[in-house]
């Protein structure tokens, strides 16, 4: 479940987490299965996005539609403002995004936090 990433101070954990199998990621990314949030390209509609995990810097997603590296995306996740992220990488309807701007340390556990008291 989502809440065993996180330590009983709602922390999120220190340790390099491998991301798709061949890279070592030197920052915490969370790893959820969040279905709250929705995501909107320039090319398509608002949709609800699965986020599969996230960081400070940016988040790993399954949406409906089929993204290019590139690609301006917003993420508007309950309670907070739309964040604007760039398209990483895309593997059929996977991408990985980049925000615009790292989230604030306070923010980033805010919004940990709001996802896994929702659980």
């Amino acid at each position: 479940m989502m809440g065993e990433h996180f330590s009983q101070t709602g922390q999120t954990p220190s340790h390099a987490v491998v991301d798709r199998g061949d890279k070592v990621r030197s920052e915490p990314r969370v790893e959820l299965a969040w279905e709250g949030p929705t995501l909107r390209s320039a090319f398509a509609s608002p949709a609800k996005v699965i986020v599969h995990d996230l960081s400070a810097h940016g988040f790993r997603a399954e949406w409906p539609y089929k993204l290019q590296r590139g690609d301006r995306v917003w993420l508007k996740m309950p309670g907070f403002e739309a964040l604007p992220a760039l398209v990483a990488w895309c593997i059929d309807f996977r991408i990985g995004c980049k925000f615009e701007h790292a989230l604030h340390p306070a923010v980033f556990d805010k919004i940990v936090q709001s996802v896994t008291s929702a659980n």
